[in-house]
């Protein structure tokens, strides 16, 4: 399931997110701001596979298949629309990439793959113990009731 960060652009939400270092948003939500009409495929078809692709978001109700565009097609959409909006809408998400790309930096903590690795062993290490712990106690508890039964 993708995570989204929601913002808001006039009146209108924009959801994105950053994957892999490269900003990616709702399709709809982009096209809804720029006033583009929306109809799924059709709006999109000219757009390259490595440009797009389908997140699953969270709804009140299900779980939903949703279109992702990446940067380079917001931008493309933003340059092609002739709307006042759209240089105030390319303003917004060069400023919403700024701070996913921040706030994605921050939330990595410069951890090297061998310092991540080595916190998720101690992790698994960790909760093992903790599971020992509990079989432990449940043997002696276990024990303490059979010695009353067979009393």
């Amino acid at each position: 399931m993708t995570s989204l960060t929601n913002f808001v652009f006039k009146d209108k939400g924009i959801r994105a997110m950053i994957k892999n270092w490269e900003l990616f948003a709702i399709a709809k939500d982009v096209c809804e701001a720029l006033e583009i009409s929306w109809a799924w495929e059709r709006t999109l078809k000219s757009i390259p596979t490595e440009w797009r692709g389908v997140g699953q978001i969270a709804t009140p109700w299900n779980i939903q298949d949703t279109m992702l565009i990446n940067e380079q097609w917001i931008y493309r959409l933003v340059f092609k629309s002739k709307k006042k909006t759209a240089v105030e809408f390319q303003n917004f998400m060069a400023g919403i990439a700024v701070r996913l790309r921040k706030w994605e930096s921050v939330s990595l903590q410069s951890k090297t793959p061998a310092q991540a690795l080595l916190e998720s062993v101690q992790q698994i290490v960790k909760h093992e113990q903790e599971i020992l712990e509990l079989q432990t106690r449940q043997d002696i508890i276990e024990s303490k009731l059979n010695n009353r039964s067979e009393d």
